[in-house]
């Protein structure tokens, strides 16, 4: 069984949310937003090589969905991440889209640390343009009901 996963929608309603760089702040039905004011550059590597980037943020905000409003500011990066429970055992199919680049992350348990990146975009694509770039979709991933995955993204905004 596959499932298509819509970030926006799916994590909105199943994610139990923690602080990206601490676990023991669980809050269930959001996500923590970590915006980077500033940043030159539309890649990754431009937003991780910010000497901003990660411990000091310009703007922590909670959400209640995986996705980030559009249009906020120039030249910004974030950080999105908490924690995935799947509502039921079965293949899903996970989707991003950013402008500019963007990356995401799932670990195979509640651990920041293991994250591998499951899907990019390398480049900008519209808010929910899903068919830009072939790497947007990760592999179809086996999650089981109930067990708890760190997720995240990294974003780099030149709008």
């Amino acid at each position: 069984m596959s499932k298509k996963v819509f970030l926006s929608i799916f994590f909105g309603l199943l994610l139990g949310i923690t602080s990206v760089t601490e676990a023991q702040d669980l809050i269930m039905g959001y996500v923590l937003v970590e915006y980077y004011d500033g940043i030159a550059g539309s890649t990754i590597d431009d937003l991780q090589n910010s000497s901003i980037f990660p411990s000091d943020a310009t703007e922590v905000v909670w959400l209640e969905s995986f996705e980030t409003p559009s249009n906020r500011a120039e030249n910004y990066g974030t950080r999105v991440g908490g924690y995935l429970i799947p509502p039921e055992t079965g293949e899903y199919t996970f989707r991003i889209a950013s402008d500019d680049a963007s990356e995401l992350w799932l670990s195979p348990d509640d651990t920041y640390e293991a994250t591998v990146r499951i899907a990019f975009v390398p480049s900008w694509a519209r808010p929910r343009q899903w068919d830009k770039d072939e790497n947007q979709w990760s592999a179809p991933i086996e999650l089981v009901v109930g067990q708890k995955h760190y997720i995240k993204d990294i974003r780099n905004y030149v709008v």
